[in-house]
């Protein structure tokens, strides 16, 4: 038993080895993309459309990496645009038009800046702005696919391992995806309950005004019904 806590504790510090050695390799070979040492970007925000209008923004995606973007409308009557995703020879990749949320996921196959527009054309006349919330997330597999091939070249004990750290790297992606679209319909409530108070607040104080009016009006009206007018007359001779 003793052998074997010293064979696993000296694969465990091999493993740590690797992975740092590899997030450095990938610094240096990405630098436009990995800006934390690690295979991937993840960005969380808030645009606001204007009618009749269309907002895009740009991200460096490095080859062989999954893009994963969510959206919401939040706010802004019918809540429909058009969500384009374009590669950098300017060829559409996905598409969702007149919804009101959605979900990409996609494998890019080369390397390059790829466009993410928002379309309200669909509001030119009529609705108005909206207020759009973004997920985006973009990660890179191959590297840890490789460590994983390098891990099971060392022992069976490794590979069993290495397939509990899979696992565990599954659940964390399926934990983050779950996690936005509870984000999402957080933001979302939050909106729903603040556009409630306004109006609940607006119509109290209508409500009071009038009271307050017919209150009045009705204190006149029975003051005049039970006043009575003073007749001074003169004695007769």
């Amino acid at each position: 038993m003793a052998s074997l806590s010293s064979i696993l504790s000296k694969h465990l510090i091999l493993m740590i080895f690797n992975c740092l050695n590899g997030e450095q390799v990938l610094d240096k070979q990405n630098e436009d993309f990995d800006f934390d040492g690690l295979p991937g970007v993840t960005y969380e925000f808030k645009i606001e459309v204007y009618s009749g209008r269309e907002q895009c923004f740009y991200q460096k995606i490095a080859n062989g990496a999954t893009l994963h973007l969510s959206f919401e409308v939040l706010r802004g009557s019918d809540k429909l645009v058009d969500v384009v995703i374009w590669d950098p020879n300017n060829n559409q990749v996905d598409a969702k038009h007149s919804v009101t949320s959605g979900y990409f996921e996609n494998k890019i196959t080369f390397e390059g800046i790829y466009t993410i527009c928002i379309d309200n054309f669909v509001s030119r006349n009529m609705y108005g702005s909206k207020l759009i919330y973004f997920y985006m997330m973009t990660y890179i597999m191959s590297d840890w696919y490789q460590y994983q091939k390098e891990i099971e070249s060392v022992s069976s004990t490794v590979t069993n391992f290495t397939r509990t750290v899979t696992s565990v790297q599954n659940s964390i992606e399926a934990v983050k995806q779950h996690q936005t679209h509870i984000r999402m319909n957080v933001v979302k409530d939050n909106y729903f309950i603040r556009g409630n108070n306004d109006y609940i607040s607006w119509w109290s104080i209508f409500q009071i005004l009038i009271i307050v009016c017919t209150s009045g009006f009705q204190v006149f009206c029975v003051r005049r019904l039970f006043r009575i007018p003073h007749v001074s007359g003169k004695p007769s001779s």
